[in-house]
């Protein structure tokens, strides 16, 4: 367990001293700036007749669930694994007395805790946001950290299908095109396909609409908890039968 926890954060920090990821977060947290002040500018020229409220935390929610984290999502997976591959520098990690699955697992778990970095640094800044505008903060500070925790499962699903399109070709650039062109076939199958879109977890990346104040059949509920965890433990198993078989 030592050995994974240590490998988890030493591929973390692999990806964390990569400035394009410190670049992104920056720009990511000033869009939520840049919608506040779109705020203020439109109070100000009405002269105080059109006052924008919202819940920040909430409102940014769906742009960084479902584009931004996904994308940075997709980078990690594969700065861990084709670029890593293509460099040869993955050879030198499976000379250790480490297993494959270890590896695998624990390059899996950096990538999805980079994710979680994005959601926790955004989340903060909207909260701040949202304290600065002098909108209600404190009813609305619990159910915004849920939806932002909830939202993160289906996510983890996004970390294990970039992987295992990893898995499939060396090419870094060949990997992220087909990650964020799959991607966006599976998000938005719903607009053309409405039946098959439901059965693909990418449907349910704002997880937290059918958790948080909307009252379903637990059927209904169930299906989707199906859905994402099937998805996860299918993509986890590909994945991992197709790195131990992978001559490096």
């Amino acid at each position: 367990m030592t050995t994974t926890v240590n490998n988890i954060k030493s591929e973390f920090f692999k990806l964390i001293s990569k400035k394009k990821y410190i670049v992104l977060l920056v720009l990511s947290a000033a869009v939520c700036f840049l919608r506040f002040g779109g705020s203020v500018l439109v109070e100000r020229v009405s002269g105080g007749v059109i006052n924008i409220k919202s819940n920040m935390m909430l409102e940014l929610l769906p742009l960084l669930a479902e584009i931004i984290v996904p994308l940075v999502l997709f980078m990690s997976v594969t700065d861990l694994f084709a670029s890593e591959i293509q460099d040869d520098s993955l050879k030198a990690i499976l000379i250790r007395p480490i297993s494959r699955f270890k590896v695998m697992t624990s390059k899996i778990f950096a990538a999805f805790l980079m994710g979680i970095l994005y959601f926790g640094v955004i989340f903060i800044v909207c909260a701040f946001i949202q304290i600065l505008s002098g909108n209600s903060f404190l009813p609305v500070l619990l159910p915004s950290a849920l939806a932002y925790l909830i939202d993160l499962i289906p996510l983890f699903g996004i970390v294990l299908m970039g992987t295992l399109i990893n898995m499939l070709v060396s090419s870094p650039t060949l990997a992220m095109l087909l990650s964020i062109g799959i991607y966006a076939l599976m998000k938005y199958a719903n607009i053309f396909i409405a039946p098959f879109g439901q059965t693909l977890f990418t449907a349910y990346l704002g997880w937290h609409k059918l958790w948080i104040g909307t009252i379903l059949p637990i059927h209904a509920l169930i299906s989707n908890i199906l859905v994402v965890f099937a998805t996860i433990l299918i993509f986890y198993a590909l994945s991992y039968i197709l790195f131990d078989r992978k001559e490096f």
